[in-house]
C-alpha cells in the first residue's frame, strides 16, 4: 500500500487543487476510492472543435480533467494585445520585391573537333544565307517572243553598164572585120559590161550589122543605108555611121532600154 500511497501523492502534485474525498467507511472502502481515482485519466482527451464551438463541455482544467473557458480566453486576450499593426514596420521598397534581373550568359568556348558556331547556325537556318545574283534581264525579243529577223535577200548583181564614152564613137574603134556571127556574140558575153557594142560585116551582102549587150542578152540590129543616109528602125536617119552611134549613145536603142556604151575594144 505504500507505493499507492506514493503514487496518489505524486498525482495530486501534478494537479494541485484536486483533492480526493476519502469516503467515512471501513479501511476498505479508502481503498476502492483510491482505486477509482488511479483509474480515471490524468488529462481529459481534446474534445472536438464542434463541441467547442457549440459551447458544450469545459475548456480548461477542472476538477474532472478538462481545459477552462476562461483560461482559453485569457489566452487569446493576451494574443490579441500582443498582435501588432503593420504601421509598427518599415514596408520594404516595391523595387526589393522585384526578382533580380538575369545576367546573359556568356557564350562557351568552341569544343575541339566541333564546327564554329556560324557554321552550325547555317545549318540550322538561323543565318540567313546570301541571296543568288539576280539572272540577267531577258533582251526585249526574247520577252516578247519576236522570231528571229530574217537575213535580208541579196538581189541579183546585174552586170554594170560600160561607161558612157567621153569622146566620140568611130566605127573603126568597133568594127569587127569579120562575118562570123557567134564569134562577135562570144566576145561580148566576155566582156559583160552592158552597152558594150561592136559592128560586123553582114554575111549577105556590103551591109552591116550593129551588135551590143543588153540587159536582155546580146541583141543584133542590121543597118540600112537608104538615100545616102543610114538608120537602125527607118524612122530615124543619120548622115554617117558615126552619128548614128554618137545618138544612140545618149538615146535608148529601138523597142530597148539600153543605150550604147564602150566598144569592145576599148572596154
Amino acid at each position: 500500500m505504500a507505493w499507492m500511497m506514493a503514487l496518489k501523492q505524486a498525482m495530486l502534485e501534478a494537479n494541485p487543487g484536486h483533492h480526493i474525498s476519502a469516503s467515512g467507511g471501513s479501511h476498505h472502502g479508502e481503498e476502492k476510492d483510491v482505486y477509482s481515482e488511479i483509474e480515471k485519466p490524468v488529462f481529459d482527451p481534446p474534445k472536438k472543435q464542434s463541441e467547442m464551438k457549440d459551447g458544450s463541455g469545459s475548456g480548461g482544467f477542472h476538477s474532472g480533467g478538462g481545459y477552462n473557458d476562461d483560461d482559453d480566453d485569457d489566452e487569446d486576450e493576451d494574443i490579441e494585445e500582443e498582435s501588432d499593426s503593420s504601421d509598427d514596420y518599415d514596408q520594404p521598397d516595391e523595387e526589393w520585391k522585384r526578382p533580380p534581373p538575369t545576367r546573359r550568359s556568356l557564350p562557351l568556348p568552341p569544343v575541339p573537333g566541333e564546327a564554329p558556331r556560324e557554321d552550325q547556325d547555317k545549318k540550322r537556318g538561323k543565318i540567313a544565307l546570301p541571296l543568288p545574283p539576280p539572272k540577267p534581264q531577258a533582251p526585249h525579243r526574247d520577252r516578247h517572243n519576236l522570231p528571229d529577223p530574217q537575213p535580208a535577200r541579196t538581189p541579183r548583181v546585174r552586170p554594170v553598164p560600160a561607161e558612157k564614152p567621153s569622146r566620140k564613137l568611130s566605127e573603126q574603134d568597133c568594127l569587127f572585120d569579120n562575118s562570123d556571127r557567134e564569134a562577135a556574140i562570144q566576145i561580148l558575153k566576155e566582156k559583160e559590161a552592158l552597152g558594150t557594142f561592136l559592128i560586123r560585116k553582114s554575111r549577105q551582102g556590103d551591109s552591116k550589122v550593129l551588135v551590143v549587150m543588153t540587159s536582155e542578152g546580146v541583141r543584133e540590129y542590121k543597118i540600112f543605108a537608104e538615100a545616102g543616109q543610114v538608120t537602125l528602125d527607118k524612122k530615124a536617119f543619120f548622115p554617117n555611121v558615126d552619128e548614128l552611134l554618137q545618138h544612140f549613145s545618149k538615146s535608148t536603142l529601138p523597142n530597148r532600154t539600153q543605150t550604147l556604151g564602150r566598144s569592145y575594144s576599148s572596154s
